[in-house]
């Protein structure tokens, strides 16, 4: 690369960190406290969820809301109901399935600990696909990965929604 070229690229980069620091752009989970923690996050405490892939959902959102395990009082209460839905989008000239779908919906509720009331609540939804083969091993284990994929999905989007709740409840205090 040309003197020229790391010139240019470093002008820009420098544009580039004015334009971000000028517009008040500041990462979502930032609030960090001496030892790497957000107690915001860490006081949600999160309800086990029914069934295995209930439970994977339970551990990734407790590990990504406290991921150090530390003891901070529990602020939150989160709540997910999660339910799987499967269906066939699309099939072969023979009637059977070629592509089925995979889809996941989480209804969750962030209660206040101290009242009860609700705070946040909705629906989560994630859509995965996978192709319907011949061999029923790889059908299995295509779908165990579908699922675990949408799961993590629903868990990012619900980290996401909780983080930026509280990140508004901070704001107003």
């Amino acid at each position: 690369m040309s003197w020229r070229n790391r010139l240019s690229a470093a002008v820009g980069l420098a544009l580039l960190g004015t334009g971000l620091a000028g517009c008040g752009f500041h990462p979502l989970y930032a609030a960090h406290d001496e030892n790497g923690l957000d107690t915001g996050l860490a006081s949600v405490q999160v309800d086990q969820i029914r069934d295995r892939l209930g439970q994977v959902l339970t551990n990734q959102l407790r590990d990504g809301f406290n991921p150090t395990s530390a003891s901070v009082p529990a602020r939150y209460r989160l709540s997910v109901a999660l339910i799987k839905q499967e269906y066939d989008s699309a099939t072969r000239s023979d009637g059977t399935a070629s592509h089925t779908t995979v889809r996941f919906l989480a209804d969750y509720a962030l209660r206040n600990i101290a009242d009860n009331k609700p705070v946040i609540s909705g629906q989560i939804r994630s859509d995965n696909g996978l192709d319907v083969l011949d061999n029923q091993y790889a059908n299995t284990i295509g779908e165990q990965t579908e699922e675990l994929r949408a799961v993590h999905d629903v868990g990012d989007q619900l980290h996401e929604r909780v983080a930026l709740y509280l990140r508004q409840v901070a704001a107003k205090q």
